[in-house]
């Protein structure tokens, strides 16, 4: 049970700063931040809309839940029509199906410039998220193996998925 638990704190941790370095600029600057909480029945997926962007966390959901999500994501793109269609980053905070069973969705609909996960799905959940990418070649993928994520979290700076500035 403690192995449990101190992996759902290291996923945490790694959420949390992956989301507050995200966000950073954002508040510094004063700059005027959304946050959607989309009902996709069991599971979650929220939108946080920036002046200059959009960043997706999770694109869960239940069983038939596809349609609900992507008629919201839709309408939102229809108000920010300066967007294109493109989600600058998606998060997947984990493997489990009510957090990423509406990723192919997704990536099929919308252009998608990143992917962030930390590898979890190789267990469970979307399986065959690696092989999905593949069809999406102008899609980054960052990922981290959990197993590999030491106590206290881990970093990358791989992408700045925002460049509100640029």
């Amino acid at each position: 049970m403690k192995y449990v638990v101190m992996k759902s704190m290291t996923i945490m941790a790694f959420i949390f700063i992956v989301f507050f370095g995200f966000l950073k600029s954002a508040i510094a600057s004063n700059v005027n931040v959304s946050y959607h909480f989309i009902n996709v029945g069991k599971g979650d997926t929220s939108l946080i809309e920036f002046p200059c962007g959009a960043i997706l966390i999770d694109a869960g959901g239940g069983v038939g839940s596809a349609d609900d999500l992507i008629d919201y994501l839709d309408r939102f793109f229809l108000r920010r029509s300066d967007l294109n269609y493109t989600l600058d980053m998606v998060v997947l905070t984990h493997g489990h199906l009510d957090h990423t069973r509406n990723i192919k969705n997704i990536l099929e609909k919308y252009y998608v410039k990143t992917v962030l996960t930390n590898g979890h799905f190789k267990k469970r959940g979307y399986k065959n998220l690696p092989i999905l990418l593949l069809q999406h070649p102008n899609t980054v993928l960052i990922t981290s193996d959990l197993e590999a994520i030491q106590t206290g979290g881990q970093w990358t700076s791989k992408s700045d998925p925002l460049d509100c500035d640029g």
